[in-house]
Formats: structure tokens, sequence, C-alpha cells
């Protein structure tokens, strides 16, 4: 407990929205409306305490590298286990989830090698809008009511729609990401 204790406020925050993941997934499984929603609303929250936990970072100068690691981990942790649940449940194609993780893999390989040769990639407008599509798509795949308040939509045509232009800015953020790295390293020495 005392690992917790030492942590400060924003990592606190991002280390518990790694560890309510699985309850995300434990309410999403039953073919129960309720159960569903609760964990909608569990991923949305969780969603939003990356951007609460940013936020205090930066304006209490709480950043830390802990926190620059744990972060992204903690993105990629939750997007990827509700994707691959999602596929089970046959509310999205594994080819685009394939897609999606197989980018987070090289962007954070990079990201890796980067740091190890002092290079810093910051990460762009394309890859920050990604994430955002990716969440609102998740959120709409998650939800299998098609009546909000008794108006009718299609939860999983809108989720679909968004996952695919998420995929699309996936692939092009990571291409420049990769783009920045091949210009940032002819400065130094990277071995290939």
């Amino acid at each position: 407990m005392n690992f917790f204790t030492k942590m400060n406020i924003a990592n606190k925050i991002t280390f518990l929205r790694i560890l309510f993941v699985p309850l995300v997934v434990v309410f999403l499984y039953p073919e129960n409306f309720y159960a569903n929603v609760l964990s909608l609303f569990l991923f949305v929250l969780i969603s939003v305490s990356d951007l609460v936990d940013g936020y205090l970072a930066r304006k209490y100068n709480l950043i830390t590298d802990f926190g620059k690691i744990l972060d992204p981990i903690a993105d990629k942790i939750l997007i990827t286990t509700i994707m691959l649940v999602l596929i089970q449940l046959d509310r999205v194609d594994a080819w685009l989830v394939a897609i999606i993780v197989s980018r987070d893999l090289l962007v954070a390989a990079i990201r890796d090698l980067s740091s190890s040769k002092g290079l810093i990639i910051a990460a762009g407008g394309w890859g920050k809008t990604k994430t955002i599509f990716q969440m609102i798509a998740i959120g709409f795949l998650m939800y299998k009511s098609n009546t909000v308040f008794g108006i009718y939509i299609n939860a999983k045509f809108i989720g679909t729609i968004l996952i695919y232009i998420s995929t699309f800015m996936s692939v092009y953020s990571g291409f420049l990401y990769i783009k920045a790295f091949i210009d940032s390293s002819k400065s130094i020495d990277v071995d290939y």
C-alpha cells in the first residue's frame, strides 16, 4: 500500500483507471440493460479521468517519469481490453482492432527507442483526435439498446462509422509519428 500512497494525485488517478478496467468488462458481458449502462458509465468515467489526471499534472506541476510511462499504458489497457471484448460480443470487426493495436504497439516501440536516444517526439493533434474518436466509438459500440430517452438511434451503426474514422486517423497519425522519428533520428546515431 505504501506504493500507492507515495504517488501524487495525478498518478493515483491514472493507476485507478487501470484497476477499474476489469469492472467495465464484468458489467459489459451480461445481457442486461442496466449492467451494460453501468459498464458504459464506468468507461466514460475512466475516459474523463484521463483528462483530469493530465490537467492536474500540468496545472500543479505533478508531471513525473512514472506518470509519463503509466498514462499511455493505462489508455492502451482500457481501449485494447474493451475492443477485444467488443470483438467477442460481435460489435466490432477483428481486423479493425488488429490495425489499431498494431499501430499502438509500433508507436510505443518507436517512443521507447527514441527516448533511449534522448529524443522526445510529442504526440500530435491527429493522435489525440484519434483517441477521442476511439473513445466515442467504443461508447456507442458498448451501448446495446437503440433507444435513448425514447428516441431511436442505431448505436452499433454510429459506433462502426466512428471506429472506421478512428482507424483511418490511427494509421495516419502513426505514419506522422514514424516520419517525425525518422526526421529526428537523422541528427543522431540510431541503429535500424
